[in-house]
């Protein structure tokens, strides 16, 4: 109990820096090295501290589907039935009988509804309104979600034979101008969590973050995967790292999200070589560095265009 309250005090109270600092720490036994990053984590520790402006527009779920819209066209969006920051007032008669009901402002705050008239609405209220009363950037201390509006939004579900679809995280990594791509598939999140790793080729990666992985026999490589990587280009082009996510269902490609700091720095690598390696593929920016007076800019985000 103490130490559960020492916590809680340390989390409300503790600096932002002395915050990542001692995540960090706790994750990786050691602190980061914001000078001289050489690791993932390491960068996605300076991430959190020093992000650029445009993380924030990009991380908010709503204002993204205009950079995608003007990206790869309307077609990759899921259709959104309504958004509100008002819940109180919100009718959820207006929605048909399958939604999904996600916070534009944070991440894993998503309620899949494939009955509504099995579900107690009132409880989604009460689920929404306490996501809308958070700010995510006090989860993590990610401070590009510090500023995101938060609001409520309602889109469509999509499913595949009845079940989610699998997600398709493509991680896409930038560095004197080659791009690398890491496709991180997701599969039977409700019942039994199962996370892969695959090159561009679907060539499989042995690596993991701690979810156990499905037999590679059981994925196989979609149709569709070079339309994936190259949508997933299409959006990460002029950043050193993002993370892509989309969907395939029945060959027709839809956009999740971006995310430029996965997992808040605090991704497990098994081996622990791979975290090293994945920090290894980014692109310095000299603008960037004289802003920040950090030595090394190998993970901060936007290159030039």
């Amino acid at each position: 109990m103490i130490r559960k309250h020492a916590r809680r005090l340390f989390s409300r109270y503790a600096s932002d820096a002395l915050y990542v600092y001692a995540s960090h720490f706790r994750v990786h036994s050691r602190l980061p090295d914001l000078k001289h990053p050489r690791s993932f984590s390491d960068c996605m520790a300076f991430r959190k501290l020093f992000p650029h402006p445009v993380f924030g527009i990009l991380t908010d779920k709503i204002r993204v589907r205009d950079f995608v819209r003007d990206r790869l066209g309307e077609s990759f969006l899921v259709p959104v039935y309504d958004i509100t920051s008002d819940i109180e007032s919100f009718s959820f008669e207006s929605l048909p009988s399958s939604f999904v009901m996600k916070a534009n402002h944070g991440c894993e705050w998503t309620e899949l509804v494939s009955d509504k008239d099995s579900v107690d609405t009132e409880l989604l209220r009460q689920k929404a309104r306490r996501w809308l009363a958070q700010n995510f950037y006090d989860t993590h201390r990610e401070r590009h979600y510090k500023s995101i509006s938060p609001q409520i939004m309602f889109e469509r579900l999509l499913t595949d034979r009845g079940q989610p679809p699998k997600d398709y995280k493509i991680n896409c990594f930038r560095k004197n101008g080659i791009l690398t791509q890491i496709v991180q598939v997701h599969s039977d999140r409700i019942a039994n969590h199962k996370v892969n790793f695959f090159s561009h080729d679907w060539t499989p990666i042995r690596m993991d973050h701690g979810y156990p992985s499905a037999p590679c026999n059981e994925l196989l490589r979609p149709d569709n995967l070079r339309q994936m990587l190259a949508a997933a280009e299409v959006l990460s082009e002029g950043f050193n790292f993002v993370r892509v996510d989309l969907y395939s269902v029945e060959g027709r490609i839809y956009f999740g999200e971006m995310t430029f700091t996965p997992g808040a720095g605090g991704l497990r690598f098994n081996p622990v070589e791979m975290d090293e390696m994945w920090g290894s593929l980014f692109e310095p920016d000299p603008s960037h560095f004289s802003r920040h007076r950090i030595s090394n800019m190998s993970c901060i985000g936007v290159t030039s265009r």
